[in-house]
């Protein structure tokens, strides 16, 4: 008996073994109905299905992409042969695909992908929303406008442009020009307008809504009268106020080309070569009858040290009358540094737009320029004069140049070719070279906000005792140092001479003074440049403490002695007071926004001063208004110094150590006097020493420190 259950068992298992379960797959599952019931953020997803059995779970899988990381999972309630699921959150008028995963318990199945989409939002129309663009290219009669469409209101922008009007939110009742369709930025050109006037603004859209308008913007268009007649001109916002013509010399509209013009004569013609200039000689050597500062290119060695266009010369003055002139070369790269220019065309002809900060801007036309009795390159270069002489050779001067490549100034072109001008007026005018003082740098410094502006002196003062004279150093670097050899190298660069050796009869130079010592009787014990004591006291200008140099009859200042090499005249030079040097040094607006950068000159250290008019690109300085700099920081040698720097105004202060019994840190510090006292005892003085620059240091009267003169310029 035993043995038949035992039997019997193991045929139970056998058959067991060898019964197939069902499989999920497409053979046995049927989906026979699949209803999808959508709304703007919902959708109720179900299918009815067949199968030889119960599916013990079902999911959804559904999202925007058809790959299953970006996909959701929703699971289905089982309800005998139907699937269903609510879905929540889905985005409204979207496309979603979606597909059914089964499972029976033992494996699964995928469906094919479909697809529905939720239905739109109801479509609700309101006002497109539009932004007043800011205008730009303002002239006498004309101005740039626009605006931008960012919203059409959920209705097709049939219409947008500008109106304008003299009153404030001009509507399409006043003045106003389309600018197309759709939304989007875009511009229009308002003409027609009046001169000197204010106008406001608004930029307008406009679907089956209605209109909707921008914020109200004002401008006012520019003044266009002058003594030379009616022509436009252009503010850019440049920083020395110049303003800009808006055309050529010749020339009625900005992409016409002018007149063209040799530098320094004021009437176009034929002909443009060294022998129609009318400032070389005709003998065949071609040389200089006018404008030169070498007299190996002078007609017999002419020299008029004529830098700059005189009015009787500037084709610009001569033809456009006192208002207008031809700019300099800084003027031209002042544009340069503060615009931005691009290569494009006006009116099919090319050139490059100069934009100021302050979004206006002027049109350049790619002139080309006149050599013989051609025009060359035009359409694809253009030329421009400045009113500048090449210092360098003085048979060329600067002139713009450009293409589509870059535009820049150079002076290394002829003064015979003919090239049109491009008028300024106003701004900053520059002061010819003839007019800068004897023994002075050519270079303007503003000492104040009045505006009021001096020349600094060549170089340091220096004094000889045994022939009473006074004179700037010959260079700018030169200072006199000692010959004490405890000192080291600190000789300086004066042969011969010793600020230690002063006496009344010293035949050597000295370049160090006690404060006061200006050789005049003026009241103080110690008075001549040869002086010396222990005692501040002595030192007194005029004989009492809270007397500044300059006080009195002036007589206290070194400045008050005719220079040698300054003019030699009495009271033509002074000395800077501490708010002007602190003014000079800290507080300046100047073109380049430079004003100051250490730096070794041709092999000493000092400080070098830019003047007002500097342009960033003539040399390139590092650590500029860097009070904490050191001097290794531009290493400028003798030829860039006299080629580049010193030509275009720059003064070098170099460190020439100060003395009380012997001269101390020769090369590494300086102190310079100024003309103010603070206390009874110190005097207020610049201090230059590696990375520490003082404007406000204290100095002893009995010290003795260097001095640096200044001539106003009237």
């Amino acid at each position: 008996m035993k043995k038949i259950s035992i039997a019997i068992l193991t045929l139970l298992v056998v058959m067991s073994a060898c019964k197939k379960v069902p499989e999920v797959n497409l053979k046995y599952v049927d989906v026979e109905r699949d209803l999808i019931t959508v709304g703007t953020t919902t959708a109720t997803v179900q299918c009815d299905y067949q199968y030889i059995a119960t599916l013990k779970k079902a999911y959804l899988y559904y999202g925007e992409g058809t790959e299953e990381a970006d996909m959701n999972t929703a699971e289905m309630r089982v309800v005998q042969n139907t699937l269903y699921v609510d879905l929540a959150g889905l985005k409204s008028n979207t496309i979603y695909s979606y597909y059914y995963e089964f499972h029976n318990g033992f494996n699964s199945m995928r469906t094919a992908v479909k697809t529905f989409k939720t239905e739109a939002l109801p479509t609700t129309v309101t006002l497109p929303t539009v932004v007043t663009a800011s205008v730009t290219e303002i002239t006498t009669n004309s101005a740039k406008g626009g605006g931008e469409v960012t919203n059409d209101g959920g209705a097709e922008v049939t219409e947008r442009g500008l109106c304008w009007s003299t009153n404030e939110n001009p509507t399409l009742n006043d003045s106003h020009l389309a600018a197309g369709m759709g939304t989007g930025a875009y511009t229009v050109v308002m003409s027609g307008l009046e001169a000197n006037t204010t106008y406001h603004v608004r930029a307008y859209a406009t679907n089956e809504k209605g209109t909707a308008y921008g914020l109200n913007k004002e401008f006012t268009t520019l003044f266009g009268g002058s003594s030379g007649g009616d022509h436009e001109w252009v503010d850019l916002g440049l920083p020395s106020g110049l303003l800009w013509a808006t055309c050529n010399v010749g020339a009625n509209s900005p992409e016409e080309y002018g007149d063209y013009f040799a530098w320094g004569e004021i009437q176009p013609k034929t002909t443009y070569n060294l022998y129609s200039y009318i400032h070389f000689s005709n003998n065949g050597n071609f040389l200089i009858t006018k404008y030169c500062n070498n007299s190996e290119y002078g007609y017999n060695g002419y020299v008029d040290n004529l830098t700059i266009l005189l009015p009787e010369d500037d084709a610009a003055s001569a033809n456009w009358g006192d208002d207008w002139r031809m700019p300099t070369n800084d003027e031209w790269q002042e544009l340069l540094q503060n615009t931005t220019n691009i290569w494009t065309a006006q009116d099919g002809v090319n050139g490059r737009r100069f934009t100021g900060t302050n979004g206006n801007s002027i049109f350049i036309p790619a002139s080309g320029f006149r050599l013989e009795n051609d025009l060359v390159v035009d359409n694809y270069d253009g030329y421009c004069w400045t009113s500048s002489l090449s210092l360098d050779c003085p048979t060329n001067a600067w002139y713009l140049c450009f293409g589509s490549f870059a535009a820049f100034v150079d002076p290394y072109n002829g003064r015979h070719y003919g090239y049109p001008v491009r008028p300024v007026r106003g701004g900053h005018t520059p002061t010819p070279s003839i007019d800068v003082p004897e023994g002075a740098i050519d270079g303007l410094f503003t000492i104040n906000d009045n505006g009021d502006q001096v020349y600094f002196s060549q170089g340091n003062l220096q004094y000889q005792a045994s022939t009473n004279t006074w004179r700037f150093a010959e260079h700018q670097w030169d200072y006199v140092g000692s010959q004490d050899p405890s000192l080291g190298d600190a000789g300086g660069t004066v042969e011969g001479s010793d600020n230690v050796l002063i006496s009344s009869t010293y035949d050597g130079w000295i370049d160090l003074f006690r404060w006061g010592t200006s050789g005049y009787n003026h009241g103080a014990v110690c008075y001549q440049p040869w002086s010396t004591s222990n005692y501040n006291a002595d030192f007194y200008a005029y004989g009492r403490w809270n007397n500044n140099l300059n006080d009195g009859n002036g007589q206290a200042d070194w400045g008050y002695n005719p220079i040698s090499n300054g003019g030699n005249q009495e009271n033509l030079w002074r000395t800077l007071s501490i708010q002007e040097w602190q003014y000079v040094i800290n507080s300046r607006n100047t073109v380049s926004g430079i004003r100051y950068a250490r730096a070794k000159v041709n092999g000493v250290n000092g400080l070098i001063l830019l003047p007002d008019g500097w342009i960033v690109s003539m040399f390139p300085l590092n650590d500029t208004n860097e009070p904490e700099s050191v001097y290794d920081s531009n290493e400028i040698p003798l030829s860039q110094w006299e080629d580049v720097l010193e030509p275009n105004g720059a003064i070098f202060l170099p460190v020439t150590g100060y003395m009380t019994s012997g001269v101390c840190w020769p090369d590494r510090a300086a102190c310079y006097f100024s003309s103010s006292f603070k206390d009874d005892q110190v005097i207020w003085s610049v201090y230059i020493w590696n990375s520490i620059l003082s404007v406000d240091a204290g100095a002893y009267r009995r010290v003795s420190n260097a001095v640096r003169l200044v001539q106003d310029a009237r």
